[in-house]
């Protein structure tokens, strides 16, 4: 991702996904009563790998309805593909996030120094002010890319909730937890309702158009 921090794929995707309007997933899982909130953002961002994380908070309902909100969810990811790659969207987001760089908190200026000097080894002297507002140039197939890899071969699904049975205990916070591979049969429902969720988040985009922020 630092190669890109220009046009900041990652973040312009993560816009799409946790905008909550209208024709949005969140908009879709609310009326279901799966969910009570959605965001989306770059988790992990080092040199050579990376890592997009979307965090969905679950009703009952949704809890019961795992596999469900991830096949929606790989649904609007593909009619992102689809529909989504628009311009005049990527210059709305670049002005939004002009418009929070010239009215920031300013931070205290120690917070400040230390974060200069840990951007001055990553960007140009005349951007450390500005290069984590920045969205200069719309690239439709790199942003593709990224949305490509959005996919359940490369998802890593983190339940939490009070009903986990641990087999493990973080020892610092004494916190207990489970790891299970997810199987392939849930790989294969979730690549192939896919497919159906396009259609039922197309539908509900036709009775809400999308109206972003």
């Amino acid at each position: 991702m630092r190669d890109h921090w220009r046009s900041k794929p990652l973040y312009f995707i993560g816009s799409l996904l946790g905008y909550e309007g209208e024709g949005s997933l969140f908009s879709l899982l609310k009326s279901k009563q799966l969910a009570t909130g959605l965001s989306a953002f770059t988790s992990l961002d080092l040199p050579g790998q990376a890592s997009f994380q979307v965090n969905i908070e679950l009703t009952d309902d949704g809890l019961d309805q795992v596999d469900q909100i991830t096949a929606l969810f790989f649904g609007y990811v593909s009619l992102l593909q689809q529909q989504g790659l628009s311009e005049s969207l990527y210059q709305e987001e670049s002005q939004l996030a002009e418009l929070q760089f010239q009215f920031r908190d300013q931070p205290q200026a120690i917070h400040e120094v230390m974060m200069l000097a840990q951007m001055q080894q990553r960007y140009p002297v005349e951007n450390l002010l500005n290069a984590n507002y920045l969205l200069e140039s719309f690239e439709a197939e790199l942003i593709d890319t990224y949305l490509r890899q959005l996919h359940p071969d490369n998802l890593l699904l983190t339940l939490q909730h009070d009903q986990v049975t641990p087999e493990f205990t973080e020892k610092r916070y004494n916190a207990g937890y489970r790891f299970a591979p997810i199987d392939e049969q849930r790989l294969t429902l979730w690549r192939e309702s896919a497919l159906i969720a396009i259609c039922i988040c197309a539908s509900l985009i036709c009775l809400f158009p999308i109206h972003w922020r």
